[in-house]
């Protein structure tokens, strides 16, 4: 069991509230609408554990109201449920937004306390911070994708569908970050200086590299995982850790491997918006 760390998540929500970029390009427009969505789905796993805690404190509010008045009520009927229910909006819609963030953040330290010290929930929640790095590259993944694909059907003349033949000469695809860089490289010929910058990112490298090894060798550190690994600075430290030894998360460490992708996808999406607009 190690300390999952799952309070310092707390402030990747400030993403959850960004706001939509308005781009000129239906292609950039609907692509931005999916990756938003995503990047609140990898989100709001974040806030799992927080507001396990800090609802189950209001629940357990408005049980307590309902069982003051009805004592011999049943706790696991629906009539009870109906008559609770409105009590803890209630105690919800009473706190302040401010009020809301900082018990929300003690809930989720609370709940790191309690549950990474039992072995099983330990696990649980250790799978929770791995689904996060998949989900959050999967994100990325499907932006590049429907970008492309999107931005074909806007039938511009200056650019085409790649061939199966020119896929397999130049590596072209999204089944990685190789292979999505080359895409765009490859497609947006000329001009390209911007959308090729937001996609050199080595934090990009980092995300996927700890997802490939998460999902292709259950978190246990491989010879590609080092061989990758070795020029990045963000992950020196699993890098340090050496070959078989496993790589065990922490909110801290979500957050540094997340937090800096986010933004690259709205950046690659303004890229192309802008290059769209001066070829026409």
């Amino acid at each position: 069991m190690h300390d999952l760390e799952f309070n310092k998540l707390f402030p990747i929500r400030k993403w959850r509230d960004n706001a939509q970029a308005h781009y000129i390009w239906k292609a950039c427009h609907d692509t931005a609408c999916v990756y938003v969505a995503n990047i609140r789905r990898v989100h709001s796993l974040a806030l799992i554990p927080g507001h396990a805690f800090l609802d189950g404190e209001g629940w357990k509010h408005a049980c307590d109201k309902v069982l003051a008045v009805t004592p011999d009520a049943d706790p696991f009927s629906a009539e009870f449920g109906h008559r609770a229910a409105p009590l803890f909006h209630e105690w919800w819609d009473a706190m302040s937004q401010a009020e809301k963030e900082r018990r929300f953040f003690e809930a989720s330290g609370n709940a790191d306390a309690m549950w990474s010290k039992t072995e099983l929930m330990n696990e649980a929640l250790h799978g929770l911070l791995q689904t996060i790095i998949i989900q959050a590259w999967s994100a990325f993944e499907v932006l590049a994708e429907d970008l492309y694909k999107n931005t074909l059907k806007e039938g511009l003349s200056s650019i085409a569908p790649y061939t199966d033949k020119e896929r397999q000469k130049h590596w072209l695809g999204f089944a990685s970050r190789e292979r999505i860089r080359n895409t765009f490289a490859f497609v947006f010929k000329v001009d390209n200086s911007r959308i090729i910058s937001a996609l050199s990112s080595t934090d990009l490298d980092a995300l996927a590299l700890v997802r490939n090894v998460l999902v292709h060798k259950a978190g246990v550190i491989d010879g590609i995982f080092l061989s990758g690994s070795k020029p990045l600075p963000q992950i020196a430290y699993f890098h340090g850790l050496g070959l078989g030894k496993e790589i065990l998360l922490t909110g801290d460490w979500v957050r540094k491997l997340v937090d800096p992708v986010i933004p690259i996808g709205f950046d690659l999406l303004n890229a192309v918006d802008s290059w769209i607009q001066a070829h026409p």
